[in-house]
């Protein structure tokens, strides 16, 4: 068996897969129903029938030890790298919004203090001044809340088309649940049935 796998990992994984189908109620039942044969004695003939089992899903054993060695090799690096591209992208566009906003809000504040200054002046010709001087600041207002809501917005694309592009380690995770499946289905749990059928019979034929 531990030439068989990969490596260790893998067989540790086997392992834990075939302790798995031990606690399955069906496992249990079938067990119960067979005193001449216990957890143990069966753990040990799943383990011994290794080669045979993982052949009932070698396919999926060699796309996964595939796509985790593409992994591990460091060939996620494209992916690595448009990510980048699209951080270095965004943060210019950060730094972009971030200035509009400040400038904006600066300005909002230096029109409002000058309307009011300039109060006395400009009651001569009925606070003209002092009304142009309000409109640009509610101008420049409007420009920092518009910049920090296209700023938002741009956070949440950009976040959520990272959620939509899988990870190496989520093809990785992928890969191990199809062969853990595969090798569960169509090798451990068949081959448990058999051995528990075999010692029913066994059993029986003693009896008689």
């Amino acid at each position: 068996m531990h030439n068989w796998f990969g490596n260790d990992e893998h067989r540790r994984q086997y392992e834990q897969f075939v302790d798995d189908a031990l606690h399955l109620e069906e496992t249990l039942s079938g067990l119960a129903a067979v005193p001449q044969l216990n957890v143990e004695q069966l753990r040990t003939a799943t383990l011994t029938a290794t080669p045979s089992i993982a052949d009932a899903a070698s396919d999926e054993y060699d796309r996964y030890e595939r796509t985790e060695q593409r992994y591990q090799a460091g060939t996620q690096q494209d992916f690595g790298a448009s990510m980048i591209e699209v951080g270095e992208g965004f943060g210019w566009f950060a730094l972009a919004t971030a200035m509009a906003i400040i400038v904006a809000g600066i300005s909002a504040v230096v029109f409002l203090i000058v309307g009011y200054v300039l109060l006395p002046i400009t009651m001569e010709d009925n606070g003209g001044m002092q009304h142009t001087m309000q409109l640009a600041a509610l101008a420049a207002v409007g420009i920092s809340v518009g910049a920090a809501a296209i700023g938002g917005l741009a956070m949440l694309a950009v976040a959520a088309r990272n959620r939509a592009r899988p990870t190496g380690e989520v093809e990785v995770y992928l890969a191990r649940e199809e062969w853990r499946r595969a090798i569960l289905h169509r090798g451990i749990l068949p081959f448990m049935r058999t051995r528990l059928r075999e010692a029913s019979d066994e059993g029986t034929t003693l009896l008689g």
